[in-house]
């Protein structure tokens, strides 16, 4: 028996509330904070004393270490973004099939 596509959303919306709920570690739920570029980097004339571009520099350095910090915790958002997407399409083709045992296990 096939399911009408009108009663399709509400059972995938819980169904993918199920996935969300039950299988995100908090790690991956973490929202990654994209670091602030320091003005002296893109605009050397703002370090105009020794000591401006040696902070200018210690700026920068902080800068790229925060940068490589969020390009981790992008790779890591869109590798569980890739699980979810995975999961929720299991949960549409068991639906599809008629099953009515779909769940966060069916996307696995």
């Amino acid at each position: 028996m096939q399911f009408q596509r009108a009663s399709l959303a509400p059972m995938l919306a819980v169904a993918l509330g199920l996935v969300t709920a039950s299988g995100t570690p908090v790690a991956a739920q973490e929202l990654c904070s994209r670091p602030v570029q320091p003005l002296c980097s893109t605009d050397m004339v703002t370090a105009t004393s020794d000591a401006d571009q040696m902070r200018c520099v210690e700026d920068a350095r902080r800068f790229h270490e925060t940068l490589v910090e969020y390009r981790e915790c992008l790779k890591g958002s869109v590798a569980e973004a890739d699980k979810l997407v995975d999961q929720a399409a299991g949960i549409v083709a068991c639906m599809d099939e008629g099953r009515k045992d779909c769940g966060a296990e069916a996307g696995r």
